[in-house]
Parts: structure tokens; C-alpha cells; sequence
């Protein structure tokens, strides 16, 4: 060990630009990184927050939703199993469902069941 304390032999200009280099070239890997996860982020706080909103008016049952209309020939439907081993039943925009958000956060709201005496045909 005292020999190394008392040894001249030090770094070369070049080992130390190397190490300043892989420093320099480490942080701003680690800031792009915090910058991409913070813009993720941002983007999935509104993805979120535009979801909730519009899942809050189809609880409401308003009639303010954002309506989705789905590109042609490519119509939304809603699968529906039951625990009890029935077979599944698929209902789409015909059957009383009306599908709000966008094509990739897409969700649905099912029209309000009539009061009895409404809709019966009376």
C-alpha cells in the first residue's frame, strides 16, 4: 500500500477524459430515461382522467357522451359470459349499447331499462 501512495506513476490525460467521457454519456442517458418516463406519464394522467370523465357521464347516463363511430364494417360489440354456464351473448349498437372514447381507450354505457308502462306497448 505505501508503495502505491508514494509511487509518481499517475493517469494518463487519455484514462481521464475516458472516465469524463462514460460519465458525460451515463447522466444523459439517465436524463433522457426520467424524460421519456415523465412524458409517459403525463400522457397516461390524461388518457386517465379523459377515461374517467367520460365514464362518469355513462354512469350518469347524460346524454352528453362523446359517441364513438366506428369505421365502416368494423362495428364494436360487448361479450357477456355467465358463471353459471350459459353460452356467451354478444351485443353491439343494436341491442341497447352506446360505445363513447376512442378507438384505443373505447368503453360503453347500456341505455336505461324502460319503467314498466313504457315501451310495453300500452
Amino acid at each position: 500500500m505505501r508503495e502505491k501512495l508514494q509511487s509518481t506513476r499517475g493517469e494518463t490525460l487519455v484514462e481521464a477524459l475516458a472516465a469524463i467521457l462514460i460519465c458525460v454519456l451515463s447522466v444523459a442517458l439517465l436524463f433522457s430515461a426520467v424524460m421519456a418516463s415523465a412524458r409517459m406519464d403525463r400522457l397516461a394522467q390524461e388518457a386517465g382522467a379523459r377515461y374517467y370523465q367520460d365514464l362518469t357521464r355513462a354512469e350518469r347516463q347524460s346524454g352528453d357522451l362523446d359517441l364513438f363511430t366506428p369505421p365502416e364494417g368494423a362495428a364494436p360489440a360487448v361479450t357477456v359470459e355467465s358463471s353459471a354456464a350459459l353460452s356467451p351473448v354478444t351485443l353491439g349498437q343494436g341491442d341497447g349499447l352506446r360505445f363513447y372514447g376512442t378507438e384505443r381507450l373505447l368503453s360503453y354505457a347500456a341505455d336505461p331499462l324502460p319503467v314498466s308502462g313504457e315501451g310495453e306497448g300500452e
